[in-house]
C-alpha cells in the first residue's frame, strides 16, 4: 500500500493476509502520526493567532483609552482658553472703564484750572481741596491702570502658554 498517502487502502479484514495486515496497522499508524503533527500545527498556529488577537485588542484599548484622554485635555484646555477670554475681556472693560473716569477727571482739573485764573473768584483753599481730592482719585486710578496692565500682561501670557499647549497637543 501507499504509505505516503494519509488514507491508506482499506482491507477486509476477513480476507486479507497477515503481511496486508500488518502493512494495513502500519500505514494506519503513520497516518495517525501525520494528523497528531497537523493538529499541533493547528494548535500552535491557534495559540498564535490568539495572542496576536489579544495584543491587537489591548493596543486597541490602550489607543481608545489615549484617545479619550486627548480628547479631554483639548476640552479642558477650550475651557480654560473661554475662561482666560472672559476674563482678559473683563479687565479690558474694567481698564477702559478706568481710562474713561480718568479723562472726565482730567476734564475736571483743566476746569478748576480756569476757574483759578486771574480774575475768577473762588477761595484758593476751596481749589487747593478740589485739585488735592482730584489728584488723590488719579492716582488710585493710576494704581488700578498698573495693575489692570499687570493683569492683562498676566492673562496674555497664560493664553499664550495654553495656545502653545494646545499647539503641542495636536
Amino acid at each position: 500500500s501507499d504509505t505516503s498517502s494519509p488514507n491508506p487502502k482499506r482491507i477486509d479484514v476477513q480476507t486479507a493476509t497477515r503481511p496486508e495486515l500488518i502493512q494495513f496497522v502500519k500505514d494506519q499508524s503513520l497516518c495517525i502520526k501525520k494528523l497528531e503533527s497537523v493538529a499541533k500545527k493547528y494548535e500552535t498556529k491557534q495559540k498564535q493567532l490568539t495572542s496576536q488577537l489579544s495584543t491587537l485588542q489591548d493596543t486597541l484599548s490602550n489607543a481608545e483609552k489615549f484617545s479619550a484622554d486627548q480628547t479631554k485635555i483639548i476640552t479642558d484646555l477650550q475651557k480654560e482658553k473661554e475662561k482666560y477670554c472672559l476674563l482678559y475681556e473683563n479687565e479690558a472693560d474694567r481698564s477702559k472703564k478706568n481710562l474713561q473716569t480718568m479723562l472726565k477727571l482730567q476734564e475736571k482739573i483743566e476746569r478748576y484750572r480756569e476757574k483759578m485764573k486771574p480774575g475768577n473768584d473762588p477761595t484758593s483753599s476751596e481749589i487747593e481741596s478740589e485739585v488735592s481730592m482730584l489728584k488723590d482719585k488719579m492716582a488710585v486710578l493710576q494704581i488700578n491702570e498698573d495693575d489692570l496692565k499687570r493683569q492683562v500682561s498676566l492673562l496674555t501670557e497664560e493664553k499664550n502658554n495654553l495656545r502653545t499647549e494646545l499647539t503641542e497637543l495636536n
